[in-house]
């Protein structure tokens, strides 16, 4: 699980017995959502809890992630689950949220 606004999703800690540079890729219904850089997996934007952008609109991107070193390869299947966050929003700086202030 990650909170909406966040784009670091996981460190990919994969290593090959013999010690062959290894090459990611991401594969799935929401993989043009992710990209590979330094061993973590980020979004490539941060995602919007209110605007579900995955697939089919659940909040719940569904990825594969390939590792290979050119001779053999590993997938593992990733479903990565966006969490709502509390968002105030204070404009006037009085120390009321905005939707409070009426009150």
């Amino acid at each position: 699980s990650i909170n909406e606004s966040e784009t670091r999703v996981v460190d990919l800690n994969i290593s090959d017995a013999e010690n062959d540079t290894l090459t990611y890729s991401i594969s799935g219904s929401d993989a043009d959502f992710f990209e590979i850089t330094n061993n973590q997996l980020c979004f490539k934007q941060a995602p919007d809890f209110e605007e579900a952008n995955d697939t089919n609109h659940d909040n719940i991107y569904e990825i594969n992630i390939t590792a290979s070193d050119e001779s053999l390869s590993a997938t593992k299947e990733l479903n990565i689950f966006v969490i709502d966050e509390n968002e105030t929003i204070d404009s006037d700086n009085d120390g009321v949220e905005d939707d409070l202030d009426a009150f």
